[in-house]
């Protein structure tokens, strides 16, 4: 499981070196890079094992379902499948970091079976939102749970 937060730098190259803990729970060497879901502007780093097991219902539900099949291809169409290099490094594209807003420093964020890659004024902005509504948070929380 992934948790905590981490700010690297990215390199000349476009290059990310990935916090080791992180690291040492990929086990393929590849992973997906994709634009985060919702209104929040981030990269989503997925594990290729965790990639699969988010699409397969998709995939399944889009055979049959126009609007899975139009999410699929806007998801699909901004995702990248990136190696990790020999150092822990991946290559960041830039149709991902402009979407982000991500230059230089990056916000790497555990979030259980996936990372996420901020910038980190976007970050800090969406850490203050929480925080102010965190009662609301909770109190949203524990209706869903008793549903």
């Amino acid at each position: 499981m992934f948790i905590g937060s981490y700010t690297h730098a990215i390199d000349d190259k476009q290059r990310l070196k990935l916090p080791s803990n992180f690291r040492q729970k990929i086990t393929a060497d590849t992973v997906v890079l994709a634009k985060g879901d919702g209104e929040a502007r981030h990269i989503t780093l997925y594990p290729w094992e965790t990639w699969q097991e988010y699409v397969g219902p998709i995939r399944k539900k889009a055979l049959h379902d126009y609007k899975y099949r139009q999410y699929m291809r806007v998801k699909f169409s901004s995702a990248a499948e990136v190696k990790i290099d020999s150092q822990g490094r991946v290559l960041l594209p830039k149709s991902l970091l402009d979407f982000s807003g991500i230059n230089k420093d990056v916000e790497i964020i555990g979030v259980g079976d996936y990372v996420e890659l901020w910038a980190p004024d976007r970050f800090g902005k969406e850490v203050e939102e929480v925080e102010e509504l965190s009662g609301q948070f909770l109190d949203y929380m524990a209706r869903r749970e008793s549903d």
